[in-house]
């Protein structure tokens, strides 16, 4: 009996044990890991360190306002254009120059300023304006020559009216125009529309002519044939495509020194918009497309990149949370301050290595002012600046908690011009902005003993990315009115024109 009690329950034991093997066990679920951080390399395009200054020079005081931007000839042992003119732009700023801030083009006629009629193309420029003026009796262009191992030729279209000049005179000047020696005297123009001149330069040194080579065209009767009377008053002349020809090579070909050359970079959570990485990195200002290489786990991203070239820092948050907590600004006496940034980077996170090329845009434009005072401005002993208009501080995902506190923004220069250099350039900071902003300037002059010469404000509404050049008289005289002219040029193909 009792070995039968055995049995039963040993199999009853069996039986509870099979039951309970049967029941499905609660499921084992893993802790998630956060994804290795992966390498993303951005490189980063579309900037340098520097910004072409524009040169106005035009013989009248009046507001015009028009696009162009001078571009440098490169280092090179060929022929290249050392000077172009179009003046596709209604203007007389040079297309290329390798020194603009002393390119520039006088004329004594009839009318005190010069008109831009049809013109003619020359290749890869289309058929745009020409510089025309009336009663002419000479055209001075001055295109100083440092740098250059030779100059070689010098080639312009000529057209006039039918009562304008058909013959020209054509020399240069060593002394800075008080003597000129001849290139040639009989220029006759065979056409009745385009006229195409080359001239011969090699022969001339231009270790010479570093800060004056001033080519004078000197327009005349000429032969008229059948064609109608000279008319010296009313007749027009019209010069286009004047381009000086030369092998330049710079000594100094690296960048300027500045203070500071720096990367920053802000990376986002594009789900969170909350911050993931960021930081700064030195770099060389000469470099070309320079590159930045993150660890970034698996993911969504926006990202900011600034690049800052010169003596003081930027005004950035020192921690931040999420994007909103973003703000850059530049202080105004930072002035030659060169500015480059993109908010809008965007990425993906997937693989092992991931590449992203981001492309830089001006944060700033560059502000110029030209004195085309017919006296030299030597005396000036300080030119102050202070800006009037509100301060750009620039938050590319909308306005942060807090913000610097900014001090009175003002740029003085003391002893700012030469007898010949009437012109003075900085750079205003504005981030990237999508509606125009006004920016307005208060200028005052003081002689050298700190007396007040004369103080007056200008203004205009721009974008960043934006070349704008203020021209008129510094010292007017006291019976006379002073206006100036504003001349802006952008990488877009809008052209305004303004005047007051």
């Amino acid at each position: 009996m009792k070995r039968k009690d055995f049995v039963l329950i040993f199999f009853i034991f069996l039986f509870l044990f099979a039951f309970t093997a049967c029941k499905k066990l609660p499921e084992f679920v893993p802790q998630q890991k956060t994804s290795m951080p992966r390498t993303v390399t951005f490189t980063l395009k579309g900037f340098t360190s520097d910004i072409q200054a524009l040169n106005q020079r035009e013989p009248a005081a009046h507001l015009t306002t028009s696009i162009m931007a001078a571009q440098s000839p490169e280092s090179s042992g060929t022929e290249q254009f050392l000077y172009l003119w179009t003046f596709n732009e209604q203007n007389s700023l040079p297309d290329i120059a390798i020194n603009p801030d002393l390119a520039q083009i006088t004329f004594i006629a009839v009318d005190p300023e010069p008109s831009f009629t049809g013109g003619y193309g020359f290749s890869p420029y289309p058929a745009g304006q020409s510089f025309s003026t009336r009663g002419t009796q000479s055209i001075i262009i001055n295109m100083p020559l440092t740098d250059v191992l030779q100059i070689t030729k010098l080639a312009f279209d000529v057209g006039s009216s039918a009562t304008g000049p058909k013959n020209f005179r054509l020399s240069f000047s060593s002394d800075g125009g008080e003597t000129f020696q001849s290139i040639s005297e009989d220029n006759q123009l065979t056409k009745s529309d385009r006229n195409t001149y080359e001239f011969d330069l090699s022969t001339i040194d231009p270790v010479n002519y570093t800060e004056n080579f001033l080519i004078k065209i000197e327009p005349f009767a000429g032969d008229r044939g059948d064609g109608s009377e000279y008319d010296e008053n009313r007749g027009t002349f019209k010069i286009d495509n004047f381009r000086l020809s030369g092998l330049y090579n710079p000594t100094d070909t690296e960048p300027p020194q500045v203070g500071i050359s720096k990367i920053y970079y802000y990376v986002f959570d594009a789900n969170a918009d909350t911050l993931v990485s960021m930081g700064n990195k030195d770099y060389n200002s000469g470099s070309i497309d320079p590159q930045l290489t993150l660890a970034i786990p698996v993911g969504t991203y926006y990202a900011t990149f600034i690049s800052n070239v010169s003596h003081q820092e930027l005004a950035l948050p020192a921690t931040l949370h999420e994007a909103s907590d973003l703000y850059i600004h530049n202080s105004f006496d930072n002035e030659q301050a060169a500015i480059y940034g993109n908010s809008e980077v965007t990425f993906d996170v997937k693989t092992d290595s991931t590449a992203v090329e981001a492309e830089l845009k001006r944060y700033y434009s560059q502000i110029v002012f030209d004195f085309n005072d017919q006296v030299s401005l030597s005396d000036v002993g300080k030119l102050r600046i202070e800006q009037e208009h509100d301060d750009f501080i620039y938050t590319p995902y909308g306005p942060p908690a807090d913000f610097p506190s900014l001090e009175p923004q003002i740029i003085t220069w003391d002893k700012p011009f030469t007898a010949e250099a009437h012109r003075l350039s900085f750079n205003q900071f504005m981030g990237n902005v999508t509606e125009p902003k006004t920016v307005k300037y208060h200028i005052t002059a003081y002689d050298t003993k700190g007396e007040e010469l004369r103080s007056f404000s200008v203004s205009e509404t721009i974008k960043n990315n934006v070349q704008l050049t203020f021209s008129g008289k510094l010292l007017a005289l006291p019976d006379q009115s002073s206006y100036f002219g504003i001349s802006w040029k952008t990488d877009w193909d809008d052209t305004l024109t303004t005047s007051f």
